[in-house]
Parts: structure tokens; sequence; C-alpha cells
């Protein structure tokens, strides 16, 4: 039996994208830096404003595999080949 994938349509995309854009700008409002990082030259931001900034900045990157069917969900084939590669450095090094 054949599974036939049905898409979602452009403009149902865009309005996830919005909803995910206002949730990440919501979020780097929330979690603004700290007084005492404002002023250094590359300041350190806490977790959660990393993430807003991240998501915010790279929204069509992490929803690609929803305008994509080729595009897999997530990226295990590649760090299963990273992987392998660490392990047999480390071992050769030991």
């Amino acid at each position: 039996m054949e599974c036939e994938l049905k898409r979602f349509s452009q403009s149902v995309i865009d309005g996830y994208k919005e909803k995910i854009k206002q949730l990440a700008d919501i979020s780097i409002k929330e979690n603004t830096l700290a007084e005492d990082q404002k002023d250094k030259k590359r300041p350190k931001r806490s977790k959660p404003l990393n993430l807003a900034m991240r998501i915010s900045n790279r929204l069509d990157n992490f929803l690609a595999f929803v305008e994509n069917f080729d595009v897999q969900l997530t990226n295990n084939i590649a760090e299963q080949t990273i992987r392998y590669t660490c392990f047999n450095i480390s071992v050769i090094h030991c």
C-alpha cells in the first residue's frame, strides 16, 4: 500500500512561519542582555536568547522539511557519519 503525502498550501506554511517568528521575537524581547553584558564587545547571552535569535535568523532552514519532503526532519544520518569518523580518530590517537 503506497502512502500519498499531502503538502501544505503556501499560505498555511507562511502562517506558521509568521507565528513562529512572532514567538521568537517575543522571546528575544523578554530575554534581553544583562546590564553588565550590554557594553561588552561580545556579550554572553542566555540559552533562551541564543535559541530565539537562531530561530529568528534561520526560520526557513528550521521549516525546510515542511516545504520540501526530500529534506529529512532530523540530521541523524549526518550525525552517525560524523560519529563514526570521530570514533576512528579518537581510537587512532589513543
